[in-house]
């Protein structure tokens, strides 16, 4: 009886945290919404990008990836770097980057790669913005185009290709 009485109330703690947590990201999410429909009636933002912004939000919603790393941080070196390298998975295996360094690199790296989702045919950054992050292909098609040559693509990036971070560096040199 004992033994019954704990496993109910460990499966009842656990299912109240879970709603819990739900009920607070759903409070995040809605005060977000709140906050982009005042911009887009105060400020007169423009439909295609309103959709864009909430489109974005509801992505990253979906995204419970931040909640993982979380825990997965609190673990013994070992532990972490075991369950890292096993939830970033599809992740490490598509970023031709990642291929050949070390277990730990990729298990330091992978949680700070953030999902950035960019309706098709919109830039990125132009030339001479400043860049200040790198940006690694998961999905989809990139290229690196001329704006003033009716945006021909002279660079294709494939999946699992990157940029950003690359530009900075060979602008210096």
């Amino acid at each position: 009886m004992i033994i019954g009485v704990i496993s109910f109330s460990f499966a009842s703690g656990s299912l109240a945290s879970i709603l819990q947590n739900y009920d607070s990201q759903n409070a995040k999410f809605q005060e977000k919404i709140i906050v982009l429909n005042r911009i887009y009636k105060d400020y007169f933002l423009p439909l295609d990008l309103y959709q864009r912004l909430k489109q974005s939000l509801k992505y990253n919603l979906n995204k419970d990836i931040d909640d993982l790393n979380a825990f997965v941080e609190d673990l013994p070196h070992k532990l972490k770097v075991e369950v890292s390298l096993f939830l970033h998975e599809k992740t490490y295996n598509s970023i031709e980057f990642l291929s050949d360094r070390s277990k730990s690199f990729i298990a330091w790296v992978c949680p700070l790669l953030k999902p950035f989702l960019n309706p098709g045919d919109q830039y990125i950054f132009f030339e001479g913005d400043e860049i200040n992050c790198m940006y690694f292909l998961k999905g989809g098609s990139c290229g690196f185009v001329l704006p003033k040559h009716k945006n021909i693509k002279y660079i294709d990036v494939q999946i699992g290709g990157y940029f950003g971070l690359i530009d900075i560096v060979g602008s210096v040199f």
